[in-house]
Parts: C-alpha cells; structure tokens; sequence
C-alpha cells in the first residue's frame, strides 16, 4: 500500500486503485466506480486522535461495510488502537453504534477512546 502525506491538511493520498485493506472492503481509493463505493467521515477524539495524527479522516468503503470493517482499518494501520478496542465507544451519526452497524454514504463516526481525569469540585 502505497501513500503519501500532506502535511498541510493531514490528508492521506493513495497512489494504488482500489486499495483494499481487508476481506471487509475498506479502500483508501476515491476512484471506486459510481454505485459500487461511499465515503464517511470519522473523526478521532482524545487518545485515537494521537495514535491516528488526525482528528478526521476521510475513507471511501465499499457499500455494505460496517463499523466493525471500518476499524478493522484502522487496527490494522494503528496497532496501539487495536489495543484499547474493547474499550472504545463508537458512533455513527452522533448515537452510539455497535460495529455490526451498516454504514451509509456521508455517515459521521466517531472513535472515542475512555477518558480520564477531571477533578474533584
């Protein structure tokens, strides 16, 4: 898998068609021909968004991927998530979701990862 950075937007390029990343169908490609891709948006909060380097990515995936396919992407490429994956929360559209959770083209996920700290008031 080839890809380049650009580091004024944190946006990450693929310089292969059709990157598949898992049997789940989770592809780095824009170029999917009309009706066979969609595109969401996750965004990263906390500790993910520092494992990642991003606070939103952008991921084109095959119709028919879950929540679940998508961070199997994201396991793959950042094992130190994958490590705290039992504790993640994840949402879609700002409701909480499980990974079996179908995804449709424009939805919003969130990774949000447990939180610490805060004080006594």
């Amino acid at each position: 898998l080839l890809l380049k950075r650009n580091f004024n937007g944190g946006q990450l390029t693929a310089l292969n068609h059709h990157v598949s990343v898992s049997a789940a169908s989770v592809s780095l490609s824009s170029d999917l021909p009309r009706g066979f891709g969609m595109q969401v948006q996750v965004k990263l909060f906390a500790a993910a968004r520092d494992i990642v380097g991003q606070r939103e990515v952008s991921l084109q995936l095959t119709e028919g991927s879950t929540v679940g396919d998508l961070m199997e992407h994201f396991f793959t490429r950042y094992p130190e998530l994958k490590a705290m994956a039992g504790s993640l929360l994840l949402a879609v559209n700002r409701e909480f979701a499980e990974r079996t959770v179908k995804l449709q083209e424009g939805d919003e996920v969130g990774v949000i990862p447990p939180v610490s700290g805060g004080g006594h008031v």
